[in-house]
């Protein structure tokens, strides 16, 4: 995976160039996902560029079966 993103590098594409528009989109936009059948995992992953910053993110996995 890490080989695909450096060969392909995030570029902000129309309407939603920089994080103040994607923002603005989340919050204006109705209507959200009912993600509660689903357990959350909360995520903590390291990154490699020795800064020694962790990622936080949340997993929401289907129950086995």
């Amino acid at each position: 995976m890490r080989d695909w993103l450096d060969r392909n590098p995030f570029r902000a594409r129309f309407p939603w160039h920089g994080g103040d528009l994607q923002t603005l989109r989340n919050i204006l936009v109705r209507g959200r996902p009912d993600l509660s059948p689903w357990p959350a995992e909360t995520l903590h992953l390291a990154m490699d560029d020795g800064s020694g910053d962790r990622l936080v993110a949340r997993l929401h996995r289907p129950k086995p079966g």
